[in-house]
């Protein structure tokens, strides 16, 4: 099963985990699919910032309820 077969998997079976894909195929149909799927794409080769952005980004989402602002 492909990474992307992965997170399908996750999603039909209702679960809503946050994921990093990192992946150094060219497929320029994986970008769209990661973002559909609400992953975030990393690119190989990439460094520890980006992981640790990507990682903070996901974690930020997850505190702030969809329709909500932080006060």
């Amino acid at each position: 099963m492909t990474g992307l077969g992965a997170m399908r998997a996750a999603r039909l079976a209702g679960l809503g985990t946050s994921l990093i894909v990192m992946t150094g195929l060219r497929d320029a149909s994986i970008p769209a699919s990661v973002k559909a799927l609400g992953g975030i794409l990393l690119r190989k080769p990439f460094d520890s910032a980006e992981l640790e952005a990507a990682a903070t980004e996901l974690l930020a989402k997850r505190r702030v309820p969809a329709g909500r602002t932080k006060d």
